[in-house]
């Protein structure tokens, strides 16, 4: 944690040296990864909806995947705020394959809001304001998000 902050103030010093438009090319880089990877664990968590033997909690698995796709339109927002386009093909090419294990799903937005939160201090630290807070309001929501799957995973595992 101390050296991605020392690291995150070596690059704040060099902002000088670069310039705002190379910074905001690399938020937008940013984003389009976050977004790509919302979009996924979205459709896993549909698809593994799909498999489970109860519809309460299958729908409460799709109102996760509902909150992540919204994350990912929220981040798309943001990517045409800095000027960038949104690739939408991950969309049509991505084939999610359920195979019952919330486990990694939870590692996985565990991951993402660690990354969205270190990515609203990057943003933060060159300039970008609204966007760092809008990476932190998600973050937040990643954590909700994370303990909504921790109950299912804790039902399921009853069950079986």
């Amino acid at each position: 944690m101390i050296l991605r902050t020392v690291n995150r103030w070596i690059e704040r010093l060099q902002v000088d040296a670069k310039g705002k438009k190379e910074y905001r090319q690399e938020l937008i880089r940013k984003l389009q990864r976050n977004y790509n990877d919302e979009k996924i664990l979205a459709m896993e968590l549909e698809a593994e909806a799909r498999l489970l033997p109860y519809e309460h909690l299958r729908k409460e698995v799709l109102s996760i995947a509902r909150k992540e796709h919204d994350h990912a339109q929220k981040i798309a927002g943001l990517i045409v705020e800095l000027g960038g386009e949104v690739d939408r093909h991950i969309e049509s090419t991505y084939q999610a394959k359920p195979d019952g294990e919330f486990t990694q799903l939870l590692v996985v937005e565990k991951e993402l809001g660690e990354r969205l939160m270190e990515e609203a201090n990057w943003a933060e630290d060159y300039g970008f304001w609204h966007h760092a807070r809008v990476l932190r309001e998600l973050d937040a929501e990643h954590h909700a998000n994370m303990e909504a799957i921790e109950r299912v995973i804790m039902r399921v595992n009853t069950i079986v």
